[in-house]
């Protein structure tokens, strides 16, 4: 599966910047961390090295929650701790539903002979 570039989220657009190095997916300290947003540029930074397509849909849906909830003012006593349990949560039903899913590379190759 592709992973997106940039995402709509409540009208506006956030660009996707997939980076290798865990400190440099953080905007602040150079923290290492698994994602984080950077409100100024309207970017999203996500480390990727590593790591499963399920597991860094999560990160990117997890970011996704802070930015809606940043933008919709919505009271979360714990921010991190919710935008987590609703990423989890989101992650699953997605990928569970078939909604994302893993790219067959066999399925790549076929249709690519196809072409030629």
């Amino acid at each position: 599966m592709k992973l997106p570039k940039k995402l709509k989220i409540l009208s506006m657009e956030y660009r996707i910047e997939y980076v290798d190095n865990a400190r440099d997916a953080d905007w602040g300290d150079g923290e290492k961390v698994r994602g984080s947003v950077c409100w100024d540029e309207d970017t999203i930074k996500i480390f990727k090295a590593n790591r499963g397509i399920q597991d860094i849909w999560r990160t990117i849906l997890h970011e996704v929650l802070h930015i809606i909830i940043w933008t919709l003012s919505i009271d979360a006593t714990s921010e991190e701790r919710y935008a987590a349990q609703m990423s989890a949560a989101w992650n699953s039903f997605l990928w569970e539903n078939g909604i994302l899913k893993k790219e067959d590379p066999q399925k790549k190759k076929n249709e690519h002979k196809k072409k030629n």
